[in-house]
This record gives structure tokens, sequence and C-alpha cells, in this order.
């Protein structure tokens, strides 16, 4: 028989594969790895908008994941990948007869439990049908295009057919969600795990694929009232008892709501959390009334009546009647019916439904109604096995008690328990789950004490679905039903508890053969296969070859996910890239594979995920090392995956099958039976496909001649030193130059491979040779060396700093160069270099401002010339200006005008009396006496330039106040002393009356004053005098006496 495959390639995805001549869906068993799980563990994935799934179909949209509720219900957190296996579920899909009256539900007026009608379904349509498929697009938590795989012959797509569609006039809602169903190595439970509600669209279920062990460790799986909602209806005015209300509009105040199933959703919804008005009826001619639309409980009617009990595998109870309202007619019985069983006969395993949820209890005071209990959700386990003790809830929840403050009112009936699956592959005899999917109780009524004032009590949910697959020495099963709810005189008051549910052990072989897959019947099996690929040239050292290795996975199980292929070459040998190609829907890097280990000659490529029946194909390049020998040489290949019971220790586990395996690789699996990994690995000991023969050349006529000049002093560029053309090898030849100090110890030259070679300037005696370059190896027969010599013997000299220079100076003999060691006696010495003269002469005018550099040569008689060289800055002379001569009065200042130009200048006065500063351009001088000052002003590099200026002090005149003409050449004339330094100045003299006696200015003035007026002796007495000296001296006063 021809196997057909089906799977996709992906890169880096480990997924899900299946073969369809076995048609089970076979994951990638550990996909998630080894966990602790968090309270939600499954992304629900509402579909948008309506849309029809038809089996043969590859494709559905996906509305956002639900956000979080006010209560911290989760509905997911990691979107769907490429390789993820989802899970899709039909919820609603049933229909019912809607007449008002006892053919409500089934279309049967005997229906029910207590043969009254009022309750059922006309079809279960795909209710509850479900199957696993693998998604081949990503989606995000905000929804998109999901494309998928499934096990239908058509087109590897759908086996069912799925319908999304809004309720009609004549059915209810029809839905279907998505869930990305993680698959873990082993769990170890951390949190009780949880299911959102269901709010209509999405939530409910618990979906879960363990590979290796589960431990419950303490914590429970719990579905318990996450199902279909409860039904209410807000607060309405109660009238008559009646008893034909089965369906109206929730505007009716007769009736209240009933609960939600698989039928449809009514208006007024209660999720155990959430009040939630959905505005549309959602079911046909109505949602409230006592008619039980499929496993749903039927609500209250008028007055007070309880509300029925949901339904699943066992049927929900009556709700009890309502109280007597008045002595007018009384039309019992007025309590909600209950739900419809939906298993009858033989066990159903292609369908997993919720429980159904409590119709809700007849209210006039409560003003949000009186709630129905919530059904129990979905739990879907399979697990390779379970540790130690677990439990696993999916029970349904109570109604709610008939009560507002201190008025009674009708009671909730109770949610029908969930469903519960759950296969064990492997079980331990050790180990024990206590499994409840029980009915909720119906609500109590309360204040209703008086005697035949009874309200309405709800009716019992109806037990559960249990199915399992691990022997019934490790279960115990709990599905009965939930009790009928009492009144305040402990009385039912025609409320009835449900039916028992239903447990149903069954064996691989009874599921859908799409549905078997999952645990140690999905684990991968890998055999690996290596050849050399032979492209009939020789192999020699340096020579890259190819190796294939071919690692494919036997059809009938499941994906290998994260392999990597191994091989162990041949000492010598070093992995250099890898390429892969793919059968079927094995994938991986489309990319040249690199070394995933730090050892080319033990590479090791990845990650492939190869699906049953399917291969990777890898080309390997390898080098053979040019150390290697001749010879034949072995080598083995191994292909490792992810183990699928990893656990937390070792999340990376990886193994591979014990036949041929590397030793130091895991050949057992890490849990559950740990038994050893079948398969094959390649050992290139018993085989040989992928022997490798390594063959040796023969070199010849490799020969180099050496240039016409040989020998050089000091240094020297030789010519290019020619070889010959080599012959022999495989292939072409190429060619590697070496030198040596020695002619003993060769080192390569870089970048050195040509024919001929330049060995460019020495300065050192080396010896050159060529050896022959066959794929990178250089072989060792070698040619005759070329010996390059260079003369060492050379002066060593030294050449002190030359001073700086001026430009305006004098030619400087330059002397600072001489030899210390080597020197030959006789050798001549000279200078060199701009301004350097003949005779050795540095000439700062002739070189000009700047700096220059002065070689300084000497030749021996003998050996090799030596130079050195040093530099010598010129620079130029700095201008200087010490300003005008000035003047000024006796204790006066002035600011000297100093100028220069050039730049990094000092400056020098001198002498430095009377001067505020000597270091500055512009000092404040303050002499006391006539004084000329030098300005020097030095440059960069010493130069020199002076400048002078004269400071004249104007004294202070100095008056005498008496004087006697008698000619005894004796004080006999009036001399004003300093008066001569004013050459402006005026003098005036004045007799008491105020007559002016003498008068002189300019050069008189300075003449003496013999104290006679018109030539006539003045006499004895008093004479007062103004004295103007001008240059910025005040006029001086005051009185002179003549004495005779």
């Amino acid at each position: 028989m021809k196997l057909i495959k089906a799977c996709s390639i992906f890169i880096f995805l480990l997924f899900f594969c299946y073969n369809l001549a076995d048609a089970q869906i076979c994951g990638t068993p550990g996909l998630d790895g080894p966990a602790n799980t968090n309270v939600s563990i499954n992304s629900y994935f509402p579909v948008a908008g309506t849309f029809i799934l038809n089996a043969g179909s590859v494709a559905v949209p996906l509305a956002a994941v639900p956000a979080d509720d006010p209560y911290g219900n989760n509905f997911g957190t990691k979107a769907i990948q490429k390789g993820d296996l989802l899970l899709i579920i039909q919820m609603q899909d049933a229909q019912i007869a809607y007449s008002n009256d006892n053919r409500y539900g089934a279309n049967n007026a005997s229906s029910g439990p207590d043969g009254l009608g009022g309750t059922g379904f006309t079809s279960l349509g795909n209710t509850g049908v479900f199957e696993y498929v693998i998604a081949t697009s990503d989606v995000p938590l905000t929804g998109g295009a999901l494309t998928f795989k499934g096990v239908n012959p058509m087109g590897n797509s759908a086996v069912n057919s799925y319908y999304n569609e809004p309720p009609t006039a004549t059915r209810g809602k029809r839905t279907f969600q998505v869930i990305r169903v993680p698959q873990y190595s082993n769990l170890i439970l951390s949190n009780d795990v949880k299911t959102p509600p269901f709010n209509g669209i999405a939530g409910g279920v618990i979906a879960f694929d363990v590979s290796g062990t589960m431990d419950f460790n303490g914590h429970v799986v719990d579905a318990s009232a996450r199902g279909f909602r409860g039904g209410y209806a807000p607060r309405g005015e109660s009238g008559l008892n009646i008893d034909y209300l089965y369906v109206k509009p929730s505007n009716d105040p007769r009736g209240t709501g009933k609960g939600e199933g698989i039928a449809g959703t009514p208006r007024y919804m209660w999720d155990g959390f959430n009040l939630v008005d959905n505005i549309v009826e959602g079911l046909p001619d109505g949602s409230v009334g006592k008619g039980a639309p499929a496993n749903a409980g039927g609500g209250g009617n008028d007055h007070n009546a309880g509300g029925g009990g949901g339904a699943n595998a066992g049927f929900g109870g009556v709700g009890g009647n309502g109280v007597r309202y008045s002595d007018e007619n009384h039309l019992f019985p007025n309590g909600g019916r209950p739900g419809s069983l939906l298993y009858r006969g033989l066990q159903d395993l292609n369908r997993l439904i919720m429980g159904g949820g409590g119709g809700g209890g007849d209210a006039n005071d409560a003003l949000d109604g009186v709630k129905g209990g919530v059904g129990g959700g979905i739990v879907l386990i399979n697990a390779g096995s379970i540790k130690g003790r677990g439990t696993i809830l999916s029970n349904g929840s109570k109604g709610q008690v008939g009560l507002a403050g201190a008025a009674p009112d009708g009671a909730g009936g109770g949610g029908a328990g969930g469903t519960v699956f759950i296969k064990v592959n492997s079980p331990d005899p050790a180990s024990h789950l206590n499994i409840q999917a029980m009915g909720g109780a119906g609500g109590n009524t309360e204040r209703d004490r008086d005697p035949g004032q009874e309200h309405g009590p709800g009716g019992g949910g109806g037990g559960g679905q249990v199915f399992y697959a691990t022997p019934a020495s490790t279960v115990t099963v709990d599905v009965r039903p939930g009790s009928a709810g009492v009144s305040a005189q402990n009385t039912p008051h025609n409320a009835a508890g449900g039916t028992t549910g239903r447990s149903d052990f069954f064996a691989l072989s009874d599921l859908p053969p799409y549905l078997q897959g999952s645990g140690s019947g999905c684990y991968p099996e890998l055999n690996t296969v290596m050849a050399f690929v032979n492209n009939g040239s020789p192999v020699v050292r340096g020579s890259i070859l190819s190796y294939s290795i071919i690692a494919r996975n036997v059809p009938g199980g499941g994906n290998a996910g994260g392999v990597q292929v191994e091989a162990k070459l041949p000492s010598g040998f070093a992995f250099q890239s890898a390429i892969a190609t793919y059968t079927g829907n094995a994938g991986g890097p489309s990319t040249v594979l690199v070394n995933l280990s730090n050892d080319d000659n033990r590479p090791r490529v990845g990650d492939f995920n190869i699906s049953p029946g399917d291969e990777v194909r890898l080309t390997m390049y390898v080098r053979v090392d040019c150390m290697v020998s001749p010879g034949t040489y072995d080598a083995h290949a191994q292909s490792l995956f992810l183990d699928p019971t990893r656990t937390l220790s070792q999340p990376q586990r990886r193994i591979t099958p014990l036949l041929n395996a590397f030793a130091g690789s895991n050949t057992n699996y890490e849990t559950g039976s740990r038994a050893t990994i079948p398969g094959t690995n390649f050992s290139g000991t018993a085989s040989a496909a992928e022997d490798v023969t390594i063959n040796d050349i023969v070199i010849s006529n490799n020969m180099i001649t050496a240039p016409q000049l040989s020998k050089f002093c000091a240094e020297g560029d030789p010519d290019v030193i020619t070889g010959s053309t080599a012959t022999g090898g495989f292939s072409s030849l190429s060619y590697q130059w070496q030198a040596s100090a020695n002619g003993v110890d060769y080192l390569d030259i870089a970048a050195a491979n040509a024919s001929d070679y330049d060995p460019g300037v020495l300065n050192v005696s080396t010896y050159f040779r060529r050896q022959v370059v066959h794929l990178g190896c250089a072989y060792s027969v070698a040619s005759d060396p070329v010996y390059i010599e260079i003369e060492q013997t050379k002066a060593v000299l030294a050449f002190e700093p030359i001073p700086d220079q001026c430009a305006s100076g004098a030619p400087y003999r330059l002397r600072e160069g001489r030899e210390t060691a080597g020197v030959v006696t006789g050798g001549t010495e000279t200078y060199s270099g701009t301004g350097v003269d003949a005779n050795g002469y540095f000439n700062p005018a002739v070189a000009g401002i700047g700096t220059f550099t002065i070689t300084y040569t000497y030749q021996p008689l003998e050996g090799c010339p030596a130079t050195a060289t040093q530099t010598v800055a010129v620079y130029p002379l700095a201008s200087s200006d010490a300003g005008p001569d000035v003047t000024i009065l006796e204790d006066g200042q002035v600011q000297l005008e100093g100028r220069s130009n050039g730049s990094g200048l000092t400056y020098k006065w001198s002498p430095a009396t009377g001067l505020s500063r000597d270091d500055i351009s512009n000092p404040v001088a303050r002499p006391k006496e006539d004084i000329v000052y030098t300005l020097t002003v030095t440059s960069m590099g010493g130069c020199i330039s002076t400048a002078r200026v004269k400071v004249t002090v104007l004294k202070n005149p100095e008056i005498p106040n008496a004087f006697s003409p008698n000619g005894d050449n004796i004080n006999d004339t009036w001399n004003i002393t300093y008066l001569e330094s004013y050459p402006d100045a005026t003098i005036d003299v004045f007799n008491r009356y105020g007559e002016k006696v003498f008068s002189a200015s300019g050069a008189a003035a300075v003449k003496s004053w013999d104290g006679r007026y018109k030539g006539n002796d003045l006499p004895v007495g008093t004479y007062y005098y103004l004295v103007n000296p001008r240059n910025g001296r005040k006029s001086i006063s005051g009185a002179v006496t003549i004495i005779r």
C-alpha cells in the first residue's frame, strides 16, 4: 500500500504530522515541553462571524480571544503557531420543536423522565462533534485566518462539518470554537487547572496532552460550573398560577428565563460570575417559559415556580410548583421542565458535551431574578501515565435560592454535570483518579414556612458523562445527579432531582481512528543512514568531499521535533557546511546549515522536524586536513530528537535510538516506561557505504632562480625571485613561499602564493624557498633555497638637537653629529638640508622662517653609510616700539605705550625704577627724576628687539619768601627754582596797592628779579606774586618781602 503523507514544511517548527493510511493524527509528543501549569492552559478562539466549516475544508476565520473578565477568568495567552495541535469542537447545533405546548423540545408530548413532555430535541446535529487538526498558519490572539491540516483524505482536511450561525426564527444559534491544545512532555500541576466559563462563543473546555507522566501534585483539574449557563429573567409582576407557558418572548412576565444548552443561548444568562443580557431572544419564539430546550432546564411559570434542572448523560429534574397565588383556579405543574438526557444506548465517543444550564426561578421580588445553576464544562486529557492520586471535576453548580430579602421567590434549577474524557496509555496500578461529573442541586426556597405557601424549589441537575481509558481499579467515578431543592417546610413541592449520568470505559480501538493517537503510541522512530558521495575525483589531502546523511521517521507514529543530526568524522576530517532537502512534510532550515557543536570533527546540524514517513536528506561537506595520511577511513552518524517525556530538570533533553548510538547519548526515555529508543543509527564500522580512501600525489619541477644582484649594504631591494611551473596532483597547483633567517627554520610568507616572489626591501640576510600547494596543502618537496645577503657593517650615529635660530641671525656652524659605535677610521661627515652650505653652516636668512630637517651623513672608507636627522627652527624677529617721549609732573604718572607684533612674545623694561611692572608691554611709570626706559621684546626662539623712551619729570617750583637786593651779592635777586622747566610760565608781582611792579613770561620768567620797578629800587616791604607755571600745573600765589 502506498503511504500517503500530509504535512507542511515549516522552518524551525515543532508540529504534528499524520499518515492517512492509519487515519490518526499524531502531534509532536511533548511539543510544549515539561511544565508547571498556570490556572488556564488553553487559548480559546471564537469563530469570526457566520461561517460553515464543511468537511473537506482547511481554513476558518477566527475572532480575537475574548478579554479577561473582571473576575480574572482568562481565555488564553498563547497565540496559534504553525504546527500547533488544535481542537475544533461544535458546542451548539441541536434543533428543537418550539410550539407553546407539551410538544416543545422533542415534538413529543410524553418526553421527559415523567412523561409529561415539554423537553428534548428533534436533532442533535453535530453537537459535541470534535477533532484534532494541525495549524498551518500563525494566528495572533487578536484573531485572523487559520489554515490547518486534518485527516480527511479529501485534501488533508476536516473530517466533520462545523457551523457558526446566529439564531433564526426556527432554531437557536450554532456555535463552534477552535482551541489551542498544549502538548507536554511531562506535567506537574502547580495550580488548580481551570477553564474560563463558556461565554456563548468560547471557553468551557480544558484540553491537553501529556506524553510522559502527569502529576496532579495535590491540585485539581476543575471545569465545574464552567459549561452552559443558567437562565434567569429580571423581576416581573406575577399573576395567577399557570402551567401552559412553554415558550414566550422575554418581555412576557408570566415566565422566566430558560437555561443555555446545545439548542441555543437564551437572552438572559448567568455564568456564575457575570449577568449577561444578549438582547436577542436566542431561541425560536422566545427565551422564557417552562419548556426545556434540549439539555437546558426550563424556566418557572407564574407564580414563583422553580426552574428545571439542566441535563447531560442524565435527565434534569422538574422545577417545583409555584405558590398558590389566590383562591382562583390553579394550574399545575408549572415548574420548569427538566433538561433532556443526551446519551441513549451505547456510548458516543464522537461527542463531548457540556452540562446544560438550569432554568431560572420565577421571581417577583428579586430584582435580578433567581438564577439557574451552571453546567459542568468539558475535560479532555490524553496522558502517558498518571502519578499518584488526582482529582478531575466537572460538576454542575446549585440553583440559586429563591429569596429576596424576607420574600420568597421560585428557586433556580441545578446545572448538569459536564463531560470528562481521559485516556491513559500506560496506566500505573498505584495511581488513582477521582472523577466527578455530578449534577448541581436545585435551589431551595426560604421564608415560605406558612402551610400551603410553599414556593417552587429548583429541579436537580442531571449527572454528567465520563469516558475513561484506564483500568477501572484506578478510577473512582461519581456522576450522581443533583437533588431537588426544598421549601422552608422541607418539601420539594413537586420539584425532582436529576437522574444519574454515565460512566463508560473505552478501549483505544473504540475510538474513531483519527482520535486514537497520543502518548507513547505517537512516539517517533528514526532511522539514519550515511554514504560517501563519490564524484569520480580521487580524494587527497585538502579535498572537500561530501557525505549523504538521511534521517527518516517511520510511518504511523508522531512527528520528531527538534531533530539534530550528528556525525562522527574520521580524525583530521573537518565540517565545512551542510545543506538539507526535505521529503513530504519534513521541514527545517532552508539556508546553509552551520555546526551547532564546537567540534568540527563531530558536527551537529538542525533543528529539523520530521513527519512520519518522511526524511531529511543532508549533504555534508567535509575537508580533509593536510596532515591526514593516505588510507581508508570510516564515519558514523546518529539522529537525536527532543525527548517526548523530558522533565523540567532537562527541558532540552534529546534522545537517539539505542542501536549504534554514540557513547554518552541518551538512549532511554526520561520518564514513563523509560524504555530504550527504537530505530537505528549508522555505524561506519559495519558498512562500507561511507568509506573514504585518501590518495597520495607526486610533485615535480619545483625550482626557483635567484635575482642577479643578491648582496646589499645595510638594506636592499632585490629583483623578483622567479619560479618554474611545478607539475603533479589532480587539480591546479599553487605555491607557498617561505623565509628563514638561518636556512633551517622556515615560516610561511603571508599572501605569497604566486609562481614568482618579490622580496621587497630587506635589511637582514634571508633565505627563500617555495613549496607547492595542492588543495590548500603544502607538500614537503620544496625548492632549493635562494640567499639574499645584507651587509650589516654600519656606524652608529648620534645627532644632538640644534639650537633654535633667529631669522636675522648669523650663519650657524653645525657640529651636533658624531659617531658613537662601529666607526671605521678615515670616514667623512657631511650636513645637508635647506639653508646648509657646503662648509656645514646653516644660514637662517637663506632658509627663511620655519622648521627644517638637517641630515647628518657619515660615510666610512669601508662599510655602509649611516645617516641621522635633526630639525632646526628659524623664528622671525619681533618688532618693538617703546612709544613717544613723555613729560609728567612731579609725583605724576604715565602709562608707557610699548608696541610689538608676533606671537609667543615676552617683554622686559629697564631700568625698572618707578614702573608698576617690568614684564608687560604697557606698564605705568612714576619716576621721580627724568629717566630713559629701554623695552626689550623677545620672540619664540629667543629673537630680541629693543626700543627706548624718555620720561621728563617737571619739578614743583620753589618760590623764596624774601630777598635783599642791597648789592652785597648775597640773595640780591628773587630766583624761583625749577621754573626753567616751564617754558610757558608767567610771573606777576604787585605792591600792596595792587599796582603791578614786576611781570615776566616765557624765557624772561626764568630770569631773576632784582627788586626794581622802572629802574628804581622798590622800598622795603611786602609784595604779592602770582606765578602760573602752566604745563598742567595750577597758579601759585603768595607774598615776598624785600629787605635792605
